[in-house]
């Protein structure tokens, strides 16, 4: 995608450590429920999010700053970012990390891309695609924020909105080749 590593950085959703041998569950969960979030990075790992509200598809918010307490949050969602988009604008005096994500009915939402140093009265408009894409590394942590491209192949990839409500899914080894491979369970 256009400005991927240089304009917006995509998160380390999800991260597990799979046994050599026999069964291992691994569950996620993904909510249709995007949001905008004012993430905090530290050494680029997001931490935690300083404040977030749902958007949905068409809806625009504005992050502002509260001059008497410096408290950061965001507007209520309004029409006007258009069909396909999701937008926010930096009404804040000073640049500000935005985040978008999804909210997975727990108490924090999922951090998906952030856009650093959004200046002010500067905007953040995304067309949100969920796919996800599942590798084979011991290279990253969840909640890391991916400032360049991940140096091993993808080994499946999906569009989370075909998905079935309720999905299962085999990884399996080929002990010839080498090769990874994810399944219909």
């Amino acid at each position: 995608m256009k400005g991927i590593y240089k304009d917006y950085f995509p998160i380390v959703w999800k991260r597990s450590t799979f046994p050599t041998a026999g069964d291992y569950v691994l569950t996620a969960t993904y909510k249709n429920q995007l949001v905008f979030v004012k993430p905090e990075v530290d050494n680029d790992t997001l931490t935690f999010p300083e404040t977030w509200i749902n958007i949905n598809l068409g809806q625009q918010t504005e992050l502002i700053e509260d001059s008497d307490s410096a408290t950061i949050s965001f507007t209520n969602p309004t029409s006007g970012a258009g069909d396909k988009y999701i937008k926010v604008i930096n009404k804040t005096p000073t640049p500000q990390t935005i985040g978008v994500g999804f909210d997975n009915g727990s108490s924090l939402p999922h951090i998906l891309l952030v856009f650093d140093e959004i200046g002010s009265m500067y905007n953040v408009t995304a067309q949100f695609n969920p796919t996800l894409k599942a590798y084979i590394t011991e290279d990253y942590q969840e909640n890391s924020v991916l400032r360049g491209a991940i140096q091993t192949p993808v080994v499946w990839k999906q569009n989370l909105a075909a998905l079935e409500e309720t999905s299962n899914w085999k990884l399996e080894r080929d002990p010839v080749s080498g090769q990874y491979s994810i399944t219909t369970a």
